[in-house]
């Protein structure tokens, strides 16, 4: 039965323009409020949700995380892994402290991700827009943020009210993402057509070239498909590795022994 919030899912879109004017402070209350109401591991909350605002912040934040739009938007708020708290929680009461391994980096990064989304869930519900922003698991933003050890970004969120919506994105069939109780390993027929409309985005946009454009797409640079245009241009194995690289180096320089 669909019902508001399955409609909000169901329509949501990410928002990368943004109308002019703040989120109003009732409104960004109402929204953390939600956050912190997420779930989480032995309902330690073992993460913090920063709202940024400051112009300089954010235009710092976009230009180093790759996603200029961020710079427009009224404000972002970023998950963060924050074992820092319990940390100083159990030091003043003679505890043990033993969050510093993979195990508290992923599930602090769970908790952390699952807070935030339900900020968007809350957001988008109230007639906002949000984008989700990566690239800021790999930026060196611990001297911006003021972050102390056991401390990290998980996530960004760009939050404001939509100057105009996109239209919706295809996704992939059920089929394709849903197993149940074992892993349904598809056969290349299933995959192919389980992703034709994801391939035919290349067509489309292959289309519009010029010829000197399509040769060099084709000769220069090896891409036919769109399986080949983003591995070989976007998600390359070279700048997979150095974005690993670099997120591990931030998790090891907030302290943890992973």
């Amino acid at each position: 039965m669909v019902n508001p919030t399955i409609e909000s899912l169901l329509s949501r879109t990410s928002i990368r323009r943004y109308a002019d004017g703040p989120v109003e402070k009732e409104i960004l209350e109402l929204l953390l409020r939600a956050g912190v109401r997420a779930p989480s591991a032995g309902n330690l909350q073992n993460y913090s949700l920063m709202v940024v605002d400051d112009r300089n912040t954010l235009e710092r934040l976009a230009e180093d995380a790759g996603a200029p739009f961020l710079a427009g938007a009224p404000m972002c708020i970023i998950g963060l892994v924050d074992h820092y708290r319990f940390k100083r929680l159990c030091e003043i009461n003679d505890a043990p402290f033993a969050f510093d391994t993979a195990d508290a980096v992923f599930i602090g990064m769970w908790d952390a991700i699952v807070a935030l989304h339900t900020v968007s869930i809350a957001a988008e519900s109230l007639g906002l827009g949000t984008c989700y922003i990566g690239f800021i698991l790999e930026t060196d933003n611990k001297e911006l943020l003021g972050l102390p050890d056991h401390v990290f970004a998980a996530g960004m969120m760009a939050v404001g009210y939509p100057e105009a919506k996109p239209d919706l994105r295809t996704r992939l069939p059920l089929e394709a993402v849903v197993h149940k109780n074992t892993y349904s390993v598809p056969t290349d027929d299933e995959l192919r057509a389980r992703y034709e409309d994801w391939m035919a985005k290349w067509d489309s946009f292959y289309e519009r070239l010029s010829d000197e454009k399509k040769k060099h797409w084709n000769e220069d640079l090896g891409v036919n498909n769109n399986a080949q245009y983003i591995t070989r241009t976007v998600y390359t194995p070279e700048r997979m590795r150095e974005w690993g690289r670099l997120v591990l180096k931030n998790i090891r320089g907030a302290g943890y022994d992973i």
